[in-house]
Protein backbone atom coordinates (compact mmCIF):
# COMPACT_ATOMS: atom_id res chain seq x y z
CA UNK A 1 0.00 0.00 0.00
CA UNK A 2 1.18 3.40 -0.68
CA UNK A 3 2.01 6.01 1.65
CA UNK A 4 -0.85 8.32 -0.69
CA UNK A 5 -3.15 4.90 -0.52
CA UNK A 6 -2.82 5.15 3.52
CA UNK A 7 -3.81 8.95 3.85
CA UNK A 8 -6.67 8.09 1.99
CA UNK A 9 -8.26 5.93 4.37
CA UNK A 10 -7.06 7.25 7.70
CA UNK A 11 -9.53 10.13 7.26
CA UNK A 12 -12.72 7.59 7.63
CA UNK A 13 -11.56 6.15 10.77
CA UNK A 14 -10.68 10.00 12.19
CA UNK A 15 -14.40 11.22 11.25
CA UNK A 16 -16.14 8.69 12.09
CA UNK A 17 -19.45 9.95 13.66
CA UNK A 18 -20.47 10.27 17.46
CA UNK A 19 -23.62 10.06 16.95
CA UNK A 20 -25.15 12.22 18.98
CA UNK A 21 -28.55 11.59 18.13
CA UNK A 22 -28.16 7.70 19.00
CA UNK A 23 -26.57 8.21 22.03
CA UNK A 24 -28.50 11.03 23.06
CA UNK A 25 -32.06 8.75 22.69
CA UNK A 26 -30.75 6.19 24.52
CA UNK A 27 -29.75 8.44 27.74
CA UNK A 28 -33.24 9.90 27.65
CA UNK A 29 -35.28 6.70 27.12
CA UNK A 30 -32.94 4.55 29.65
CA UNK A 31 -32.72 7.86 32.23
CA UNK A 32 -36.42 7.55 32.19
CA UNK A 33 -36.20 4.88 35.07
CA UNK A 34 -32.59 5.39 35.78
CA UNK A 35 -32.42 8.77 37.11
CA UNK A 36 -34.91 8.41 39.82
CA UNK A 37 -32.97 5.08 40.34
CA UNK A 38 -30.19 7.14 41.84
CA UNK A 39 -32.36 8.93 44.55
CA UNK A 40 -34.32 5.56 45.13
CA UNK A 41 -31.36 3.81 46.16
CA UNK A 42 -29.62 6.52 47.78
CA UNK A 43 -32.41 6.83 50.17
CA UNK A 44 -32.57 3.13 50.75
CA UNK A 45 -29.33 3.46 51.20
CA UNK A 46 -29.50 5.63 54.46
CA UNK A 47 -32.81 3.75 55.52
CA UNK A 48 -36.15 4.77 56.51
CA UNK A 49 -35.15 6.85 59.45
CA UNK A 50 -33.71 9.11 57.56
CA UNK A 51 -35.90 12.92 57.82
CA UNK A 52 -36.36 13.70 54.27
CA UNK A 53 -39.49 14.44 52.08
CA UNK A 54 -38.71 12.22 49.36
CA UNK A 55 -39.13 9.25 51.71
CA UNK A 56 -42.34 9.84 51.51
CA UNK A 57 -42.45 9.45 47.46
CA UNK A 58 -41.04 6.21 47.59
CA UNK A 59 -43.02 2.77 48.69
CA UNK A 60 -42.36 1.66 52.30
CA UNK A 61 -41.49 -1.81 51.93
CA UNK A 62 -38.33 -0.65 49.57
CA UNK A 63 -36.79 -0.07 53.15
CA UNK A 64 -37.91 -3.68 54.45
CA UNK A 65 -36.14 -5.39 51.51
CA UNK A 66 -33.30 -2.89 50.28
CA UNK A 67 -30.99 -5.52 48.88
CA UNK A 68 -33.39 -6.12 45.90
CA UNK A 69 -33.86 -2.20 45.33
CA UNK A 70 -30.12 -1.66 45.27
CA UNK A 71 -28.87 -4.48 43.17
CA UNK A 72 -31.84 -3.42 40.80
CA UNK A 73 -31.04 0.53 41.07
CA UNK A 74 -27.56 0.01 40.92
CA UNK A 75 -27.32 -1.80 37.47
CA UNK A 76 -29.81 -0.11 36.04
CA UNK A 77 -27.72 3.15 36.69
CA UNK A 78 -24.28 1.48 35.76
CA UNK A 79 -26.45 0.51 32.39
CA UNK A 80 -27.54 4.20 32.08
CA UNK A 81 -23.84 4.96 31.62
CA UNK A 82 -22.57 2.68 30.33
CA UNK A 83 -25.19 1.42 27.09
CA UNK A 84 -25.66 4.73 25.44
CA UNK A 85 -22.01 5.45 24.42
CA UNK A 86 -22.05 1.58 22.71
CA UNK A 87 -23.69 3.19 20.02
CA UNK A 88 -21.34 5.79 19.32
CA UNK A 89 -19.03 4.98 15.92
CA UNK A 90 -15.83 7.84 17.03
CA UNK A 91 -15.96 6.04 20.55
CA UNK A 92 -15.05 2.28 18.66
CA UNK A 93 -12.86 3.31 16.49
CA UNK A 94 -10.63 6.12 18.37
CA UNK A 95 -11.04 4.16 21.73
CA UNK A 96 -11.43 0.17 21.55
CA UNK A 97 -10.36 -0.56 24.86
CA UNK A 98 -12.71 1.65 26.64
CA UNK A 99 -15.70 0.43 24.13
CA UNK A 100 -14.57 -3.22 25.20
CA UNK A 101 -14.66 -2.44 28.64
CA UNK A 102 -17.56 -0.29 28.70
CA UNK A 103 -19.23 -3.14 26.68
CA UNK A 104 -18.95 -5.46 29.41
CA UNK A 105 -20.10 -3.21 31.94
CA UNK A 106 -23.20 -2.89 30.33
CA UNK A 107 -23.75 -6.58 29.08
CA UNK A 108 -23.22 -7.71 33.30
CA UNK A 109 -25.11 -4.63 34.11
CA UNK A 110 -28.47 -5.34 32.17
CA UNK A 111 -28.72 -9.40 32.77
CA UNK A 112 -28.33 -8.39 36.56
CA UNK A 113 -31.04 -5.66 36.00
CA UNK A 114 -32.99 -7.87 33.97
CA UNK A 115 -32.34 -10.80 37.09
CA UNK A 116 -32.92 -8.24 39.56
CA UNK A 117 -36.45 -7.12 37.96
CA UNK A 118 -38.07 -10.26 38.05
CA UNK A 119 -36.55 -10.70 41.78
CA UNK A 120 -38.30 -7.44 42.80
CA UNK A 121 -41.64 -9.11 41.34
CA UNK A 122 -41.80 -12.15 43.41
CA UNK A 123 -40.52 -9.85 46.48
CA UNK A 124 -43.08 -7.27 45.61
CA UNK A 125 -45.72 -9.07 44.07
CA UNK A 126 -45.18 -12.84 45.59
CA UNK A 127 -49.01 -14.09 44.46
CA UNK A 128 -49.56 -12.20 41.12
CA UNK A 129 -48.75 -14.85 38.41
CA UNK A 130 -50.53 -13.97 35.69
CA UNK A 131 -50.05 -12.43 31.87
CA UNK A 132 -47.82 -9.27 33.90
CA UNK A 133 -45.48 -12.12 34.89
CA UNK A 134 -44.69 -14.03 32.26
CA UNK A 135 -44.13 -10.50 30.06
CA UNK A 136 -41.48 -9.72 32.66
CA UNK A 137 -39.70 -12.99 32.68
CA UNK A 138 -40.15 -12.97 28.34
CA UNK A 139 -38.62 -9.35 28.50
CA UNK A 140 -36.18 -10.36 31.06
CA UNK A 141 -35.02 -13.87 29.34
CA UNK A 142 -34.78 -11.50 26.30
CA UNK A 143 -32.48 -9.14 27.41
CA UNK A 144 -29.89 -11.62 28.99
CA UNK A 145 -30.12 -13.88 24.92
CA UNK A 146 -29.71 -10.89 23.39
CA UNK A 147 -26.85 -9.59 25.61
CA UNK A 148 -25.05 -12.94 25.20
CA UNK A 149 -25.16 -13.96 21.74
CA UNK A 150 -24.07 -9.60 20.81
CA UNK A 151 -20.87 -11.05 23.17
CA UNK A 152 -20.27 -13.97 21.53
CA UNK A 153 -20.05 -12.47 18.35
CA UNK A 154 -17.99 -10.03 19.54
CA UNK A 155 -15.52 -12.63 20.71
CA UNK A 156 -15.64 -14.25 17.47
CA UNK A 157 -14.75 -10.71 15.45
CA UNK A 158 -17.76 -11.13 13.62
CA UNK A 159 -18.69 -7.22 14.49
CA UNK A 160 -21.20 -6.94 12.01
CA UNK A 161 -23.57 -9.58 13.83
CA UNK A 162 -21.98 -8.10 17.15
CA UNK A 163 -23.86 -4.85 15.95
CA UNK A 164 -26.50 -6.26 14.85
CA UNK A 165 -27.42 -8.18 18.33
CA UNK A 166 -26.69 -5.04 20.25
CA UNK A 167 -28.82 -3.59 18.41
CA UNK A 168 -31.69 -6.17 19.47
CA UNK A 169 -29.93 -5.83 23.25
CA UNK A 170 -31.35 -2.33 23.34
CA UNK A 171 -34.45 -2.58 21.95
CA UNK A 172 -34.89 -5.78 24.23
CA UNK A 173 -33.37 -3.43 27.58
CA UNK A 174 -36.35 -0.43 26.39
CA UNK A 175 -39.05 -2.72 26.29
CA UNK A 176 -39.53 -1.80 29.94
CA UNK A 177 -39.49 1.77 28.80
CA UNK A 178 -41.60 1.94 25.94
CA UNK A 179 -44.86 0.56 27.64
CA UNK A 180 -45.10 4.36 28.83
CA UNK A 181 -45.24 6.39 25.49
CA UNK A 182 -47.58 2.79 24.38
CA UNK A 183 -50.51 3.61 27.06
CA UNK A 184 -51.05 7.10 25.72
CA UNK A 185 -52.81 5.13 22.91
CA UNK A 186 -53.93 2.64 25.18
CA UNK A 187 -55.90 5.23 27.27
CA UNK A 188 -57.70 6.19 23.79
CA UNK A 189 -59.19 2.37 23.82
CA UNK A 190 -60.31 3.03 27.13
CA UNK A 191 -60.44 -0.24 29.67
CA UNK A 192 -60.08 -2.55 27.19
CA UNK A 193 -56.96 -0.54 26.27
CA UNK A 194 -55.95 -0.06 29.95
CA UNK A 195 -56.04 -3.66 30.82
CA UNK A 196 -53.96 -4.93 27.70
CA UNK A 197 -50.76 -2.56 28.65
CA UNK A 198 -50.86 -3.89 32.14
CA UNK A 199 -50.92 -7.27 31.27
CA UNK A 200 -49.22 -7.45 28.15
CA UNK A 201 -47.20 -3.87 27.39
CA UNK A 202 -43.61 -5.20 28.25
CA UNK A 203 -44.40 -8.08 25.66
CA UNK A 204 -46.02 -5.74 23.35
CA UNK A 205 -42.84 -3.25 23.89
CA UNK A 206 -40.51 -5.99 22.81
CA UNK A 207 -42.14 -6.97 19.82
CA UNK A 208 -42.49 -3.36 18.17
CA UNK A 209 -39.04 -2.68 19.54
CA UNK A 210 -37.19 -5.51 17.90
CA UNK A 211 -39.06 -4.63 14.96
CA UNK A 212 -37.81 -0.89 14.73
CA UNK A 213 -33.94 -2.36 15.68
CA UNK A 214 -34.05 -4.85 12.72
CA UNK A 215 -34.99 -1.62 10.83
CA UNK A 216 -32.56 0.55 12.24
CA UNK A 217 -30.04 -1.90 11.34
CA UNK A 218 -30.94 -2.45 7.90
CA UNK A 219 -30.99 1.54 7.18
CA UNK A 220 -27.54 2.25 9.09
CA UNK A 221 -25.73 -1.20 7.38
CA UNK A 222 -27.11 -1.03 3.58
Amino acid sequence: MTYQNAMMIEPKEFKAPFNWAGVSFLLFMIGIPAIPAIFIVALVVMGSGIESPLSEMINARYFDMPLVIIFHGVSGIVFFVTMPFQFSPKLRHTKPRYHKINGYFAFISACVMAASGVWMHHVFSPSEFGARYVSLVIVAIAIFLTFVIAVKYAIKKDFKQHQRWVYFAAAASLAVVSPLFLEIIAMLMGNVGAELMHGYGRLIGLVLNLQIAHWLFKKNHS
